[in-house]
């Protein structure tokens, strides 16, 4: 048996929780362990100075006291009476700002259409002929074939 084990079950022997084959088996172990003996004595002499010290003396009526306690309401409940008059603004504020912002964002997506749509027309009536440095721009690595392409006179439409 571990020295570990033997201490917890010398704590539950001082505690009269331990059961008889149990206490065999440590007394067995407390015959042949000097170190499990002394732990024995020491936690034999604290119960004993445990048990001799004096019990606190306590009020007559702290039961009641604490029965009085417990009873009590913790907390009062208040009812708030909320003024509905005070509420209006509150709403009309939200209920505004959510039309605007809606408005702003109606405007917003009409002007960005009719940019597109002004661009894609001027796209289509100047597809002639694309510049390599646009094509350049958009990653493209044909600046040779539009070279070669405006000195053959070629348009691309």
């Amino acid at each position: 048996m571990k020295c570990t084990y033997a201490q917890s079950l010398i704590i539950r022997r001082l505690d009269y929780e331990l059961r008889p084959i149990d206490k065999h088996r440590l007394d067995l172990h407390l015959t042949s362990c000097s170190e499990c003996q002394l732990f024995m004595d020491a936690q034999s002499k604290l119960d004993k100075m445990l048990q001799d010290f004096p019990a606190p003396e306590f009020p007559g009526d702290l039961h009641q006291q604490i029965m009085d306690k417990v009873s009590a309401p913790k907390f009062v409940h208040k009812h708030v009476v909320v003024n509905f008059w005070r509420q209006i603004p509150a709403a009309a504020a939200i209920i505004s700002s959510l039309f605007l912002g809606s408005l702003l964002g109606i405007k917003i997506v009409a002007t960005q259409a009719d940019d597109s749509a002004q661009v894609s027309q001027a796209n289509t009536e100047t597809r002639s002929f694309t510049s390599s440095i646009e094509l350049y721009s958009f990653g493209e690595n044909s600046i040779l074939d539009d070279i070669s392409a405006e000195k053959s006179g070629v348009t691309y439409e």
